[in-house]
């Protein structure tokens, strides 16, 4: 009976322990913001892939601060950093990532690329920054993209584009962007428009066009001169 009495003491001792107890929520440390200096100082490793992929997606980083802290980051072909929450951007974030040729910021919570963000890649080939929330690109934004092929910005919420922040890559390269449509965006470019208001854009540089236009229209001066000089000249008589 002693026996009896001292189980259920137990027992009911545990029932009680056990409702008290608040569940443990095992998602929490996944969810939580966090920098990626507080990773990497919580011992947080970060592995690459055989071709270069370094893949920061998705894991609720709103702070940049510590990328390049990040070990052999020299060798980085492809750098993922998109479906975080990351408000800004700088030159310092960058810097040592020397070899990058692809670069996806999608689906984060910037709102400006400010001067000389990109300055140090001159490798890059391909930037997506599609799906944030930007609202100015400063006339310096992408200086330094001397081998960018293809850039993408869809954004409706696009409503400043200072100056002309094309202008220093290279000739041929591909940019596609959706924008509202009082976007104070660049003139002397290109611009070919569909149904859906989706804008590709072949860039030439701004001082070339302003060259070809006024080199045309020396061209055409004196190819009219020379046309009005022959119908007023009187054929010569032998």
């Amino acid at each position: 009976m002693k026996k009896l009495y001292v189980f259920l003491m137990l027992l009911g001792l545990w029932t009680t322990t056990k409702a008290n107890m608040k569940p443990i929520d095992h998602k929490q440390n996944i969810t939580k913001e966090c920098s990626v200096k507080s990773l990497l100082e919580a011992g947080k490793t970060f592995t690459f892939s055989e071709d270069g992929i370094l893949s920061l997606k998705n894991l609720n980083i709103t702070d940049l601060d510590g990328l390049s802290d990040i070990p052999d980051v020299e060798t980085v072909c492809t750098l993922v950093l998109s479906d975080n929450k990351i408000s800004s951007l700088c030159q310092e974030h960058f810097k040592k990532f020397t070899t990058l040729k692809k670069l996806f910021l999608a689906r984060n919570k910037i709102s400006t690329i400010n001067d000389n963000t990109f300055c140090d890649l001159s490798n890059l080939q391909e930037l997506l920054i599609h799906d944030n929330p930007l609202t100015l690109i400063s006339s310096k934004a992408f200086v330094g993209l001397k081998s960018l092929t293809y850039l993408n910005f869809i954004n409706k919420e696009v409503t400043t584009i200072e100056g002309n922040p094309f202008y220093e890559l290279p000739q041929s390269v591909k940019i596609k962007f959706e924008c509202i449509r009082n976007t104070s965006a660049m003139a002397d470019n290109t611009m070919s428009t569909n149904d859906d208001d989706s804008i590709m854009l072949f860039l030439s540089k701004r001082t070339r066009i302003s060259e070809f236009k006024l080199n045309l229209f020396f061209l055409v001066t004196a190819l009219l001169y020379n046309i009005y000089m022959l119908t007023i000249t009187e054929p010569i008589t032998p």
